[in-house]
């Protein structure tokens, strides 16, 4: 996502840097950004819970037969917490940065098996209108003042570090699920990204506009939704199931992700998913532009998480990642040294929401 991708300017030599996902990480794993993550996404997830129903015999249909209805609005709360690590003249210097977007997704229209709606997409398509209600943005930055924004509050001035994340309140765009929950197309993405760039210079517009990733496919619901939305496959599973996906990323940092997803838990409302994975370099080192003067070379990676899927409507009632980014810096001088990046981002519902209490109630089930 962009939120995810685009790091805030502040974070001078790991600006741009990337880390892809598929869902989110359980409430019972520590917060703590060091905690230790599998190597080997082949080995199996730890300690799954027992499952609310005993384990279906025969293959379950994924996508639900009452999907979600025109007008329903589904709140939700985005946040990403960001931590950079690297050698400082006083040990090591650490700076850190939150994003929370606050946004919903809105069933507009719904297909039926009599009708199409402006386009000729499958019977039982819907589209999905995104739209982000509220910003709110801090950095720290050892040697620097804190930075602060939040788009609610009246005449708040938009500090250089949130210049891309501003516009992104009362701005959006559509995408389209199929009948089984798949990612079928993407609506209104080029406008929406016009609208997110319009306060920024001109000169800085070509290179932000890479980091929004394809708008014709899923990606961009991953940037600026979340990757767990079109996760599941497109066909019946049983609890226990394992299927893999490789992912290729060429902006900002050329990242290979090897994901393997684990179905831990299925009843007639949701889908319980676990995910593993390694982030491997792809080609060389990311050469400096401009002001940065130097290059950025990602060792590897790991990824943990968990999420919810609510099979009426293919969103996610909850979903935690917990990534980390290991990289080698070097400045036009030829000066090398280490950074560390780490990375949790987390959806839920907004605070009284039906889904809220869905997501409780899921949550209860796991303690």
């Amino acid at each position: 996502m962009w939120p995810r991708r685009f790091f805030p300017v502040g974070f001078l030599l790991c600006a741009v840097l990337a880390a892809p996902a598929g869902c989110g990480q359980s409430d019972s794993d520590a917060d703590d950004e060091n905690a230790v993550i599998p190597e080997d996404p082949e080995s199996p997830v730890a300690e799954a819970a027992s499952p609310a129903v005993p384990p279906a015999l025969v293959p379950v249909p994924l996508a639900s037969a009452a999907p979600a209805t025109p007008a329903e609005r589904f709140p939700l709360v985005k946040t990403i917490e960001q931590t950079l690590r690297q050698p400082g003249p006083q040990g090591w210097a650490v700076s850190r940065s939150s994003l929370e977007l606050s946004l919903s997704v809105t069933v507009e229209e719904a297909r039926s098996t009599t009708g199409r709606i402006d386009r000729s997409l499958p019977a039982g398509t819907r589209r999905m209108r995104v739209q982000f209600d509220r910003v709110r943005f801090a950095q720290e930055i050892p040697g620097q003042p804190r930075s602060e924004y939040d788009s609610s509050a009246t005449g708040a001035l938009v500090p250089p570090a949130a210049w891309g994340y501003a516009s992104l309140k009362d701005n959006g765009f559509d995408f389209y699920l199929s009948h089984d929950n798949q990612i079928a197309e993407v609506a209104g993405f080029e406008q929406f990204v016009n609208r997110c760039l319009k306060n920024v210079a001109p000169e800085r517009q070509a290179e932000m506009r890479a980091l929004f990733g394809n708008p014709d496919g899923a990606e961009a619901v991953a940037n600026f939704v979340d990757e767990s939305i079109g996760i599941l496959p497109a066909t019946d599973l049983r609890e226990g199931d394992v299927w893999n996906r490789e992912r290729r990323f060429a902006q900002p940092v050329p990242i290979h992700a090897s994901l393997r997803y684990t179905l831990r838990r299925l009843n007639s409302d949701s889908a319980d998913i676990d995910v593993q994975g390694l982030l491997a370099p792809v080609g060389p080192a990311l050469p400096g532009e401009g002001a940065r003067e130097v290059s950025i070379a990602l060792r590897g990676g790991r990824l943990l998480g968990s999420c919810t899927i609510d099979r009426r409507t293919g969103l996610p009632l909850y979903s935690r990642t917990q990534e980390t980014l290991d990289m080698l810096v070097r400045t036009a001088d030829g000066l090398e040294f280490e950074q560390s990046k780490s990375t949790i981002t987390t959806l839920r519902p907004a605070a009284g929401s039906l889904a809220a209490q869905s997501g409780a109630a899921f949550q209860s089930t796991r303690q």
